[in-house]
């Protein structure tokens, strides 16, 4: 392999599909794959290759990553985004829009529920969050912009215009 854009150019979309066999959404395979190649580029700096494929060796980084994600998405339950919204304010738009949140929310992968409730109902900083995850800030700002356009979308099948 002579620089990383060459591994990227020929087997990220390789790459790419074997995560998203194996995740809900683009996006998350999407975010995986950055991952996977930023891990590489960060590793070739003390590492030398050897006789292993780089194909063989990113799908061993992927399939770390992948457990890692699904430890940290077990992690990040902290409290759900339905509960917490539930007692975190006096309900100021009523019990129909309130309702809708709470469908809205269920709708949407456990990872991002638990995402946007550490955000948005417990205030928590994006490098605590980064930290406990595992991911850079950039990664996780990334992750909270999809899980705020995920509810938006879900919201608006429930005929609600955030």
């Amino acid at each position: 392999m002579n620089e990383p854009g060459d591994a990227y150019r020929r087997h990220s979309g390789e790459v790419f599909a074997y995560l998203r066999r194996r995740v809900r959404t683009d996006e998350c395979a999407e975010d995986l794959t950055q991952e996977v190649f930023a891990d590489l580029i960060r590793a070739l700096e003390t590492f030398q290759p050897g006789p292993t494929p780089v194909l063989a060796l990113l799908y061993t980084v992927a399939r770390r990553r992948l457990v890692d994600t699904r430890r940290q998405s077990a992690r990040l339950r902290i409290v759900p985004l339905v509960e917490a919204s539930a007692v975190s304010q006096p309900n100021e738009y009523g019990p129909a829009v309130a309702e809708a949140l709470r469908r809205a929310a269920r709708r949407l992968p456990v990872g991002q529920r638990g995402l946007l409730a550490a955000r948005l109902i417990q205030g928590r900083p994006y490098r605590e969050l980064a930290a406990e995850l595992g991911v850079g800030v950039p990664a996780l700002k990334m992750r909270y912009v999809r899980a705020l356009d995920a509810l938006r979308v879900e919201l608006e099948r429930e005929g609600i215009e955030p």
